[in-house]
């Protein structure tokens, strides 16, 4: 029975012995904390779990807390915090004191102060990238995460259409890392990322400028027979005959663009921009080419003779074929010249 209480005696003692350690040692450390903090110094920090509001953090082998707003930077939405925490966990970053009290104990940092390595990014190289947000439109990444958050957060996004299939970007979560080719910025100063094979024109608003111009289109046909157009060399197309676009002419559209060949170019208004497929609508409106197309075999078909007839109908000169609006922008255009010289 002696034994026991001694045993019990002894343990107490103890765990008294290693309190006042600990108390004695936690005096120090707050002793330590109050000289820095009165001195102002950037103090390191590392994040160690994540709240509602901010972090909780070990400071000078204290804990403390950080919000969101004081963060060494910062997000338009506070949960895109949650999609990089797992990554900053850890991490060591600079603050100054905020608040602190030592009864009760209470640090609270700031940390909005210069600690961040300039960056440079190289356009057509890859980067690794955190999702911070998911839209109908794209997805919005931080490649911070490459750097390791030494240069602190560049934000960037990622279009809907560089995810070939579409099953990828569907499947897409916030938190998920993904590689992406910088492609320079938008008008805004937006930094675009996307596939290497993508013009940056369908991301920075290069592309939208082409509405209303007149330009020259080849036609590409495949062994399928199926067609393809190609504007400038570089822009995918389409050239659809419907109604809206041609009120009257609808059908002789359709006959022309099936007399096309391999190799054919022709000139076309940009009518509109569909960023999703990354191709250009056009409208064929020029009585001299499509006269030339289906005279391939007007001969043999009366009834496109006939209609070739209406079209042409009244002075044969492009002036009296196409409107005056249609001719000026032709004559902006390089092969506009051609037509002064006619």
């Amino acid at each position: 029975m002696k034994i026991i209480k001694w045993n019990n005696i002894k343990i107490e003692l103890e765990r008294l012995f290693n309190f006042r350690k600990e108390k004695f040692f936690l005096s120090k450390l707050i002793a330590n904390f109050e000289k820095l903090a009165e001195k102002g110094e950037n103090i390191p920090f590392k994040i160690t779990e994540i709240r509602r509001k901010g972090f909780e953090v070990k400071v000078a082998g204290l804990f403390g807390f950080i919000s969101f707003n004081h963060m060494p930077w910062k997000y338009g939405n506070h949960n895109y915090w949650s999609a990089v925490y797992p990554s900053i966990k850890g991490k060591v970053f600079f603050a100054k004191t905020h608040q602190f009290r030592k009864k009760p104990l209470t640090i609270i940092l700031d940390g909005e102060v210069a600690q961040f390595k300039k960056y440079g990014l190289n356009e057509r190289d890859k980067y690794k990238g955190i999702i911070i947000n998911k839209t109908k439109y794209g997805v919005f990444i931080d490649i911070g995460f490459h750097f390791n958050w030494n240069c602190g957060s560049i934000v960037g996004m990622v279009h809907k259409s560089n995810f070939a299939p579409v099953e990828i970007f569907e499947v897409l979560q916030i938190g998920d890392t993904i590689e992406s080719f910088f492609l320079g910025s938008n008008n805004k100063e937006q930094l675009l990322f996307g596939d290497n094979s993508v013009s940056k024109e369908w991301l920075n608003g290069e592309v939208e400028k082409l509405i209303g111009d007149i330009l020259p289109v080849k036609v590409v046909k495949s062994n399928s027979d199926k067609t393809d157009y190609l504007v400038n060399g570089k822009y995918n197309a389409t050239l659809p005959p419907k109604s809206s676009i041609y009120p009257t002419k609808k059908q002789l559209i359709k006959n022309a663009i099936k007399n096309l060949k391999n190799g054919d170019v022709i000139h076309c208004e940009v009518l509109k921009i569909d960023k999703l497929n990354n191709t250009l609508q056009l409208k064929w409106d020029f009585a001299h080419e499509i006269d030339a197309i289906i005279s391939r075999t007007y001969d043999q078909d009366n009834e496109l003779k006939n209609q070739i007839n209406e079209f042409k109908k009244g002075n044969n000169s492009i002036e009296n074929i196409a409107n005056k609006e249609i001719i000026e922008k032709l004559r902006k255009n390089t092969f506009g010249n051609r037509l002064d010289d006619q």
